[in-house]
């Protein structure tokens, strides 16, 4: 055997190691979190109590619809064969309807669950579960991967815990196919070697032409035209505003248009759809398809979505661009399918087995990411810290790429402290968004201070002691200020609100929804209230940060979760011209023995000191 292949096993076998690692970790937390009593679950927002299966009813709008099929078939529309239709239409589905009286969980959209009748160990009555839709007090949970909880008895006293999936044998193909690759081109020069990227000189001068007609600032030419060029693998590091998926859109057209087929991966649904589309908006290249889940289409625009990957010819010398999941190449929908080049967005987020997974199906690789943004997550200690990074710190570690350094979203006073804290000082404004502040139509009333257009960075200190994952005298606040905003002329979908905790973002829509029940909930509802990790790649103009906590107790876990620099840098980074921090400056007081938990902690401190500082202690009016 030769070198080259007994190095090639040698990483399979570790990516292995690694790969049954993280599942054991990650059941062997659950199944801690299972052993807590229920309320104790509850309060750390890993399960919900008292929920209850509804029956199947039928909409008005599947109503028509179905009222319109059978007329079609020139069949009268009576009540039965209504029900009967919708009878049928049950069978075929994958999903049911729960209601939970009082959710405070971290739950979300496309998270894994458990639901079960009081004890998540007894696996014959236990059945797991995927939330497809939340419309507040009902869930949609779907058991496509599972059995049907429609057995379960009537109840209203089932729970819902967290749950992890079993989701090994779908990477297991990718480690098997590593290590038997019988010729692995740019994957060596990434894993095993070490190597530089490599250029043809003649597609730089193709790509320097391509370049001459795109309107790039400097950085952003260098990486469009290294990328294209680049015989093996390049790296793109887009800090927050940047325009790095601006770039991507158009390396990816680049290359289609040349006749290479181009599969643009990320670690979610979300990030591919959002590359897709601005593929679609910046270049209107038409040879482009989304692979995946029909749930999972949401923000595509006007990119088609296959639930199974269609054929890929060439059109008249084009190829195809697709978009999909590392998991989705090793399963029926795309499995066999090869590319020329892997564009890997959000590559800070996928670990290097994902990564590798993905680049075992093309044979050039451009790698677009940012490792001071969220990381990969990790659940297990592993004994090669190497391991624990994602395939673009890896990379970034011996191979740089480009770094782009202007920042089109952020105005001067809100990229300081990112700049100066992860960018070395080297991320600047661009000038048409440096001097740029907020424009209020009318005055604000009670919350003139803090809504004032001169500071752009603000930090409201309550000073309270919340432990807990939600803390509703944030919610109270951040609802009144959006108030005044919205009274004030700004539109509601310039606004967006970040918590650390999906609790606290669920207490802020109650409380926004209670103190704006004037305004129509469709306008309403254009208010962006998510997690920090949804948030990444987004921007508004106001973003508050809700805090929430304010102190911690001994949970280094959550801690080390609440303090991440990454997470800070995200969080901090959304805004464009107004960023409204509230929470309590006794966060500030935190103290860890762990040296590099606490110096985490000092960096938040700095941060909240760099902000204008408001103290609010008095009462809020209780005029609502």
């Amino acid at each position: 055997m030769s070198t080259i292949s007994n190095q090639l096993v040698a990483l399979s076998q570790q990516f292995r190691r690694f790969h049954e690692a993280e599942h054991q970790a990650q059941q062997k937390a659950i199944r801690e979190v299972w052993a807590l009593p229920l309320a104790a679950r509850v309060r750390k927002g890993s399960a919900i109590a008292n929920v209850s299966l509804q029956p199947p009813t039928i909409s008005e709008k599947t109503k028509e619809q179905i009222k319109e099929r059978l007329l079609n078939a020139n069949i009268e529309p009576t009540e039965e064969r209504i029900r009967n239709n919708f009878n049928s239409m049950l069978a075929f589905s994958n999903t049911v309807p729960v209601e939970v009286p009082v959710n405070n969980s971290n739950f979300k959209v496309g998270s894994y669950v458990l639901l079960h009748q009081g004890d998540p160990f007894d696996e014959a009555n236990a059945f797991p579960l995927e939330i497809s839709r939340d419309s507040g007090r009902f869930l949609t949970l779907d058991y496509s991967f599972g059995r049907s909880p429609r057995s379960l008895a009537p109840s209203k006293s089932l729970v819902l815990d967290a749950y992890a999936p079993d989701m090994r044998k779908i990477l297991d193909k990718a480690i098997e196919r590593l290590a038997a690759a019988p010729t692995i081109g740019a994957l060596a020069d990434v894993f095993l070697h070490k190597g530089p990227p490599d250029f043809d000189e003649s597609r730089r001068v193709e790509a320097m032409a391509l370049a001459n007609g795109l309107d790039f600032n400097p950085r952003q030419r260098e990486a469009f035209i290294n990328a294209f060029s680049a015989r093996n693998y390049y790296l793109v590091q887009g800090p927050p505003g940047t325009g790095k998926t601006w770039v991507l859109a158009h390396i990816a057209t680049a290359l289609a248009r040349s006749g290479q087929r181009v599969l643009v991966t990320s670690s979610n649904h979300r990030g591919i759809n959002n590359a897709l589309r601005k593929i679609q908006e910046t270049t209107s290249y038409s040879h482009l398809i989304k692979v995946g889940d029909h749930d999972d289409a949401d923000g595509l625009g006007q990119v088609p979505n296959h639930y199974n990957c269609p054929d890929l010819k060439p059109i008249a010398g084009e190829a195809f661009i697709v978009g999909a999941t590392c998991f989705a190449l090793w399963t029926r929908r795309l499995e066999g399918v090869k590319f020329d080049v892997i564009i890997a967005d959000e590559a800070s987020q996928l670990t290097q087995l994902q990564g590798a997974a993905a680049m075992l199906t093309g044979s050039k690789y451009v790698f677009i990411g940012d490792h001071q943004q969220m990381p990969p997550i990790i659940t297990a200690e592993h004994t090669n810290p190497e391991y624990c990074k994602s395939v673009f710190e890896y990379l970034f570690d011996f191979a740089p790429g480009t770094t782009l350094n202007t920042t089109y979203r952020m105005n001067a006073a809100i990229a300081d402290y990112s700049s100066r804290r992860f960018y070395g000082g080297d991320l600047q404004s661009h000038s048409s968004a440096a001097t740029r502040t907020l424009v209020l139509a009318n005055p604000s009333e009670q919350y003139a201070d803090v809504l004032d257009p001169a500071h752009p960075s603000v930090f409201v200190d309550l000073r309270h002691t919340n432990l807990k994952n939600y803390e509703r005298s944030e919610a109270h606040y951040i609802a009144d200020m959006i108030a005044e905003l919205l009274a004030s002329g700004v539109p509601a979908h310039e606004i967006a609100v970040v918590s650390p905790y999906r609790a606290q973002g669920r207490v802020i829509q109650r409380q926004l929804n209670k103190r704006c029940s004037d305004i129509a909930p469709d306008e309403l509802a254009k208010i962006t209230i998510d997690t920090v990790e949804r948030m990444q790649g987004q921007e508004r103009d106001v973003v508050f940060l809700s805090l929430t906590s304010g102190k911690f107790d001994t949970g280094l876990q959550r801690a080390s979760f609440y303090f991440m620099p990454n997470r800070l840098n995200v969080a901090i980074t959304r805004a464009r011209v107004k960023r409204i921090v509230i929470g309590s400056s006794r966060i500030g007081l935190a103290h860890f023995e762990s040296s590099e938990l606490q110096q985490w902690a000092d960096h938040f401190r700095e941060f909240i000191e760099s902000c204008h500082q408001i103290t609010r202690l008095k009462p809020l009016k209780k005029n609502h």
